[in-house]
């Protein structure tokens, strides 16, 4: 997937490449055990039917299937309008990128409240700030920061952190769940600047963890780790078997088949 169809670094519109039906996602080992599966935000891991979050172990998705800024007017010819999935289905075109915060916090929230006597798994990739030259924030923080649009937008995100922090907490719930916050790219590098990863330089990512739970045993804390290893964790935890089965292949294309 490093590579999309027009040789560039990310994937695009309508690409004929996605995350692999044969891969093992997080979502596809907890399903089975019993847990209620969810995404909200950006899935950016292949656009069409057969690569998309439901394809993928995943009850439900709510949110868009590339980047806030693959708009149609960047490729008139060929790309769609930005669409917003409910599910497997677009619900609105073009989606109006000021509320899709708001928008999938709610959808998580609620998604919360429903499964709170089950277990669940929440995978919600952030939408903002996004790569467009001017971050989108819906308007009760738009305007809002004293750092401009980056700003408002970032104020946002911390909002929307807060109230599913909140809802698990009013929930009773926080002894027995784990809240991973990673942030993948850190502040574009833009000018006039909209953010910075100070006191780190360059493009970096964070990981920030939230768990009252017992820690695993042999587990050591403050050391460095990827994103990779966290899922790896996360398994083992769960079902030890299927670790094993991680990472065999992530990249298809839409003339593979299942065996």
């Amino acid at each position: 997937m490093q590579v999309n169809d027009a040789n560039g670094a990310v994937l695009r519109p309508i690409d004929s490449k996605g995350l692999s039906p044969d891969e093992t996602t997080i979502a596809e080992v907890l399903r089975p055990a019993g847990y209620a599966t969810a995404a909200f935000g950006k899935w950016h891991v292949g656009d069409q039917p057969s690569f998309l979050p439901r394809r993928q172990g995943f009850d439900t998705f709510f949110g868009i299937p590339y980047s806030d800024d693959m708009t149609k007017d960047k490729q008139p010819e060929i790309w769609p309008e930005l669409p917003l999935l409910q599910d497997d289905r677009v619900i609105e075109a073009p989606v109006d990128r000021d509320t899709l915060v708001k928008r999938c916090t709610t959808a998580a929230i609620a998604f919360i409240e429903q499964n709170r006597r089950r277990p669940f798994f929440i995978n919600m990739p952030q939408i903002t700030p996004g790569s467009t030259p001017r971050p989108f924030a819906s308007a009760a923080f738009r305007g809002k920061s004293n750092n401009g649009a980056y700003g408002d937008s970032v104020e946002e995100l911390d909002w929307s952190t807060g109230e599913i922090l909140a809802t698990v907490d009013r929930l009773k719930l926080d002894r027995q769940t784990i809240v991973i916050w990673t942030s993948d790219n850190g502040a574009v590098r833009r000018q006039p600047p909209q953010g910075s990863c100070a006191p780190y330089k360059g493009l970096g990512l964070r990981h920030f963890g939230r768990s009252h739970a017992r820690a695993l045993p042999g587990a050591l804390a403050g050391a460095c780790a990827s994103r990779s290893r966290l899922r790896r964790t996360l398994l083992l935890a769960r079902s030890p078997a299927n670790t094993r089965r991680i990472g065999r292949r992530a990249v298809a294309t839409t003339e593979d088949r299942r065996p």
